[in-house]
């Protein structure tokens, strides 16, 4: 096994607290939200839903011009109107046309230089509708879910954030063209160094939050999308919205669709989730109404556009007097095929590994003077406890964090289930022990022998059999049967897993249930009994182990 490692310090400073006397965040409201919704949706003169849709300028220019109006209100400060460029496609018509990004900055204490992005886009479509390529320049949409309601958000918490409060600024930016292919917040990234030259921490982006579950719904919690190296920001938005409205359910897509503004900046490398309703088990949106002329304020729910807005609210201002506190959440340990993270967790013996470790800091405070932190990295399987890294680290900045990329080898000593444990002793410092460890579990398929252990879990049993769990590690994917016999050797049941039974076992620890897997067998006396573990391969071939395990009632 060979092991290599690379460090990277990064650091986007938050400064601990907001500066003294500063006005607290005003509350947000509902009234306030649905005022903003319904004014994108509906024109006011004559009562009819608007039309959003990019290519009709004249329309998204009096939008534009009022979104301006009332940012630059919110946020004392210039609003930068940013033009681009947009050619229409054939379906459209063809022609070029222009569109506009719409840029306000609310200005911190100035301690530190960071920025933190909150976004929307402010077109529409009604592209499911029949007919419309043809008739956009007639046919309204008014996309009120999809994005009035994300509009709202931003405009919010432009007006309830108070300027020099946070110690960081706060770039509002609302995009146009992303019905077509997210063409404003990709024209906006490739100018940003050019124009806001500042350490970007993250983006907030919001896109339809207004579609509340129906009963009945697979899914019921609304969503955060993320991709992996965003996945921290996603889960600090979560713990803070647990911790403000317990009631919210919120739920980490990872990796997440791409078909939202927030490609554009993971494009660019940068951090950023996007805020949305509930998505179905595919990852698709399930408002029936999007893309279409009833996308009305009629068929959303704006208390869960207050909810959301709030969630994104609430960690924003709560980082201007969160102290340091070193940790690491459970997005900080990746595992990378070459130069990229990947989401597999079966590897081949042979192959090379990446562990991505990120150590972070989750406050808005600088750690005390002369604090230390002591990184263990430990893979760990049936054969065996390695250590990957042990030492002393840099004690990350405000909202900043130290990553190190170890790599390793894939030998046959790792075939089956393995688990890498990052673990971190923070020392002269105020520290929470309960974000001290992040793990994830991988498995690894060679050529030999399938099975690398196997067993009952607890063994003994000691509550209910259909409670207990049957757990085979496994070097490579296989069917398996296990077979139930008394101590006297009489059969008293049997299971079966695998993909001829519906759900493939792959290398790696499988659990299984042994309520699903022996539905026949309703409960066992005490006693000891005897099992028989058979593997059948994709041919047909059958090879198998025994065991045994008690039951204690």
């Amino acid at each position: 096994m060979r092991i290599a490692v690379a460090s990277l310090t990064l650091a986007c400073a938050l400064a601990a607290a907001a500066g003294p006397g500063s006005t607290q965040p005003a509350a947000i409201e509902r009234d306030s939200i649905e005022a903003m919704v319904r004014f994108l949706s509906v024109d006011p003169a004559t009562h009819a839903r608007r039309s959003r849709f990019v290519l009709r300028e004249a329309e998204m220019e009096i939008i534009a011009d009022s979104l301006a109006a009332r940012l630059g209100r919110y946020t004392g400060n210039t609003v930068d109107r940013i033009p681009f460029t947009i050619e229409a496609s054939v379906s459209y018509g063809g022609g070029l046309f222009t569109a506009e990004n719409i840029v306000s900055r609310l200005e911190g204490t100035g301690e530190v230089p960071g920025l933190i992005l909150v976004t929307a886009h402010y077109d529409a479509t009604a592209s499911r509708m029949a007919g419309f390529q043809s008739a956009w320049q007639t046919m309204p949409a008014p996309g009120a879910d999809d994005n009035a309601t994300g509009v709202a958000a931003v405009m919010e918490l432009a007006r309830i954030i108070p300027d020099r409060f946070c110690p960081f600024d706060i770039l509002f930016v609302l995009f146009s063209g992303e019905e077509l292919g997210m063409l404003g917040s990709e024209d906006f990234v490739s100018r940003l160094g050019g124009l806001y030259g500042d350490t970007i921490c993250a983006a907030v982006n919001f896109d339809m939050l207004g579609y509340r579950a129906q009963p009945g719904a697979a899914i019921s919690a609304n969503s955060i999308l993320t991709n992996y190296q965003s996945g921290w920001l996603a889960e600090m938005i979560v713990a803070s919205a647990a911790a403000n409205d317990p009631s919210l359910d919120l739920r980490v897509v990872k990796p997440a669709p791409s078909n939202y503004d927030h490609r554009s900046f993971w494009d660019a490398g940068i951090p950023a989730v996007t805020i949305t309703e509930v998505l179905t088990e595919n990852s698709l949106i399930s408002n029936p109404f999007y893309h279409t002329t009833f996308d009305t304020l009629g068929s959303i729910d704006v208390g869960l556009v207050e909810d959301l807005t709030n969630a994104a609210g609430s960690y924003l201002t709560g980082l201007a007097s969160a102290p340091a506190e070193i940790a690491m959440l459970p997005s900080d340990v990746m595992l990378m095929r070459g130069a990229f993270v990947t989401s597999s967790r079966l590897f081949e013996s042979g192959e090379s590994l990446g562990v991505l470790v990120r150590v972070r800091n989750i406050g808005g405070g600088d750690v005390s003077p002369g604090a230390s932190v002591t990184l263990t990295v430990t893979i760990e399987n049936e054969a065996e406890r390695t250590e990957l890294f042990s030492g002393e680290i840099i004690a990350p900045g405000p909202l900043g964090f130290t990553a190190d990329t170890l790599r390793l080898e894939l030998g046959d000593e790792f075939a089956g289930g393995n688990v890498v444990r990052a673990h971190i002793d923070v020392q002269g410092t105020a520290n929470e022990s309960d974000n001290d460890e992040a793990l994830i579990e991988f498995g690894v398929s060679d050529g030999g022998g399938p099975i690398v252990s196997h067993g009952f879990r607890p063994n003994p049993v000691n509550r209910s059999f259909r409670s207990a769990s049957f757990c085979v590690n496994l070097a490579r994917e296989t069917d398996i049967e296990i077979e139930l016999f008394t101590i006297e050797g009489e059969r008293i049941g049997a299971g079966h897993a695998g993909l001829r039974w519906g759900s493939a076992l792959e290398a790696g620890l499988n659990c299984l249930d042994c309520d699903a897997l022996f539905p026949a067998v309703r409960s066992l006396a005490s006693g000891v009994y005897l099992y028989r573990l058979t593997c059948i391969d994709k041919s047909g071939g059958r090879g198998g182990v025994t065991g045994r395990f008690a039951v204690e009632n």
